[in-house]
């Protein structure tokens, strides 16, 4: 397929020009890896279609839709404070999974090498 060239940034403002997101109607953005990417996230309701906010009214008040015949199971998401973020890390790379891995086998063993010896010297001593 045809796959566009990512373009090099240091801020989200260099990433204005960039014309690979405007085909998907998505925002480009400048990530950790300092290049320009399409940003999907989008704010939407996260209510169920029977609850509609309250018009004219406080934040946070709703009113359930008399129309839903009780179709919808009446669900929504916790409230979000418009303060929420994403922080986006780099890749550490699969050594350190494996380091892990290694870690944990290490300290298998050792644990039934020293039940085995553990279990040997109480059948020696009878006490097992």
């Amino acid at each position: 397929g045809n796959v566009a060239e990512l373009k090099s940034c240091k801020s989200s403002e260099d990433c204005s020009s960039v014309s690979y997101c405007s085909a998907s109607g998505d925002e480009a953005i400048c990530s950790g890896n300092s290049v320009c990417v399409c940003s999907r996230a989008h704010y939407h309701v996260a209510l169920d279609e029977a609850i509609v906010p309250a018009p004219n009214n406080f934040t946070g008040r709703f009113l359930f839709d008399e129309n839903d015949q009780g179709v919808s199971p009446i669900y929504t998401e916790p409230y979000w404070s418009s303060s929420v973020g994403v922080r986006v890390y780099r890749d550490a790379g699969g050594s350190s999974g494996n380091w892990a891995l290694g870690a944990g086998l290490v300290v298998w063993v050792c644990s039934l090498v020293s039940t085995f010896l553990l279990k040997k010297k109480l059948k020696k001593e009878k006490l097992f």
